[in-house]
């Protein structure tokens, strides 16, 4: 109570006035303590003298009030009061502005929302061209995140997408491809539900990369490749529609462009070496089963097929051998800049034909197509030795080829040591 009476009291509510207006008068005057580091220091010195004298009660608080608004600006006070007041209107009209933008944050449409407005489109057959591509550009970008491209399915967008991919327009099946091609992109997840549901993709996406339009054939060729790199089901898919086949097709295509047929030789490759990794992996299952059986079947005598699995290229002998004369030429055309790749690709088939190999390589013309190679290069880099200024890259790249064409003709399926014949039955006595 005592408390409460003293603020109230007069003498307390002088005192805290004039505190008010030493404080506005010590921090808002300019021309009270610009003169001198003295004239500031005395100043402050009385400042603080008065405000205590005020505060124990001296009589002339009314002298200290008249010092203090006669030290204070009050232009300056009133400046400062307007930036206040502005600063506070600036303020609120941002917290407006902030809630306006949660609530439409609030009442936007999520991504699941989107892909159901844009699958609403695709599976309408009155809606434009136009409006079918717009609504499959908007669902590409939608479905890269890995959740959203496995909604895709559930949320009934798979279907009508597979099925653009059979439109006349080049333009709807490079979109339709595209949106795929994102989705499959390192998702098995996808993958799998893409080969359950609609095997007959793959076939789709090899007419898609026949394209004779350019930008078509490489959407096409890149959903295709996300497929097979990483799906064992598409591969075989793939090989039972003669994919191997329709890619010769596209290498022999004078009227295709480089950056496709580069592509491809980069897909044979790739698929060379998973072939060859899954050709491995089930030589070791079935010595593993054939072991186990044995071991529990003494004293049978048993005939069994060799422990070769079938050729890892799945395609006839024919079509590897198509292949191979539609690869070799890339390789040894100084016209293009991906002879490396050829080269690759050309290992890659010649591996996973084993037995076949050597026959293939002098039937497809390979074998005489790299001797050619090998002597252009020598006599190439012979020729260079002698001249003082030459490009060190180019050098380094033409010994790069020569190398790579050596290890060609020491591969063990192409040497005599290596090529050995194996019998198709094999008899074996416990």
């Amino acid at each position: 109570m005592l408390v409460k009476a003293e603020m109230s009291s007069p003498r307390y509510m002088t005192c805290s006035l004039l505190m008010v207006v030493l404080v506005c008068a010590h921090f808002g005057s300019t021309n009270a303590f610009n003169d001198t580091a003295v004239s500031q220091t005395y100043d402050n010195v009385h400042l603080t003298e008065a405000a205590r004298k005020a505060q124990d009660g001296d009589s002339n608080l009314e002298d200290l009030l008249h010092w203090a608004i006669e030290n204070s600006d009050p232009d300056q006070l009133k400046q400062q009061a307007e930036h206040v007041a502005a600063d506070s209107v600036h303020l609120s009209e941002r917290q407006r502005e902030v809630q306006q933008l949660i609530k439409e944050m609030q009442s936007a449409p999520t991504e699941t929302d989107l892909m159901k407005d844009t699958i609403a489109i695709l599976t309408n057959s009155s809606a434009p061209a136009e409006e079918v591509l717009l609504a499959l550009e908007a669902l590409q970008s939608l479905v890269e995140p890995i959740d959203n491209a496995n909604d895709l399915h559930t949320l009934q967008g798979l279907q009508p997408v597979v099925q653009l991919l059979l439109q006349d327009s080049t333009s709807v099946q490079a979109a339709a491809a595209f949106v795929l091609g994102t989705a499959a992109s390192n998702n098995n997840k996808f993958q799998e539900q893409l080969m359950e549901a609609y095997p007959e993709s793959v076939m789709h996406l090899l007419r898609v990369t026949a394209s004779s339009d350019s930008e078509t054939s490489k959407k096409g060729l890149y959903a295709l490749a996300a497929l097979l790199r990483n799906n064992a089901a598409a591969r075989t898919q793939f090989y039972s529609n003669s994919g191997v086949r329709r890619l010769t097709e596209i290498l022999t295509n004078p009227e295709q462009t480089q950056q496709v047929q580069l592509k491809i030789l980069n897909l044979v490759t790739d698929l060379s070496q998973l072939d060859l990794s899954s050709q491995s992996s089930g030589i070791k299952t079935k010595l593993a089963k054939e072991e186990a059986f044995f071991s529990s079947h003494k004293g049978l005598i048993l005939i069994h097929t060799s422990t070769d699995t079938q050729n890892s290229l799945q395609a006839s002998k024919t079509e590897r051998q198509q292949l191979l004369a539609a690869i070799h030429p890339h390789a040894c055309d100084g016209a293009n800049n991906f002879a490396e790749e050829a080269l690759m690709a050309v290992k890659g088939v010649l591996e996973c034909s084993d037995t076949d190999a050597k026959q293939l390589a002098e039937e497809s013309g390979t074998s005489s197509a790299i001797q050619s190679l090998k002597q252009g290069l020598k006599s190439h880099l012979n020729s260079i030795c002698h001249v003082e200024s030459y490009v060190v890259e180019d050098v380094q790249c033409k010994r790069d080829l020569l190398q790579m064409c050596n290890d060609i003709d020491n591969m063990p399926c192409l040497t005599a040591e290596g090529h050995t014949e194996k019998s198709p039955l094999k008899h074996q006595e416990l």
